[in-house]
């Protein structure tokens, strides 16, 4: 009984609908009491807005990273004493290879790192002190490199 009732309800909207449509000429409407009228100029209607994407700020990529090499053959730098300028805020990557195990470290920024054969040492920093930094080589106590922030 309810599915008919329902399905009664149904049709009788579709027909109310179907008898909407009526016979006006292109470019006219109709007024809810049936009678045609004019369609409206584009003047009339309401402007059209464009709705713009919505994009996150994203945060800015990391400054690029200077990777600085170094490679010691018999506790020496080979091709003698390194010198490397980078500008201040800038990331830095040290790599020192060396035929024996050692262990250099970077003064001013306090970081160091192991060195052997096959096994490079990693010095990451950002350059956030300018001035002049030695890299030095505990085992032979030499100074390898000088790394120049400005």
């Amino acid at each position: 009984m309810r599915k008919a009732a329902t399905l009664t309800i149904a049709l009788a909207a579709v027909l109310a609908l179907a008898g909407c449509g009526g016979s006006a000429e292109p470019g006219t409407t109709t007024s809810e009491a049936g009678e045609p009228q004019a369609a409206p100029t584009p003047e009339a209607l309401p402007a059209k807005t464009t709705a713009v994407p919505h994009t996150e700020t994203a945060a800015p990529p990391p400054p690029a990273t200077a990777t600085l090499t170094l490679t010691m053959k018999g506790g020496q730098p080979a091709g003698g004493r390194k010198q490397w300028n980078v500008k201040k805020g800038k990331r830095v990557l040290i790599v020192v290879r060396s035929d024996r195990a050692d262990r250099v470290h970077l003064h001013g920024y306090d970081v160091a790192g192991d060195v052997a054969p096959g096994k490079p040492a990693r010095l990451r920093l950002t350059a956030t002190i300018a001035g002049r930094f030695e890299l030095e080589s505990h085992e032979s106590d030499l100074v390898i490199a000088e790394l120049e922030v400005r």
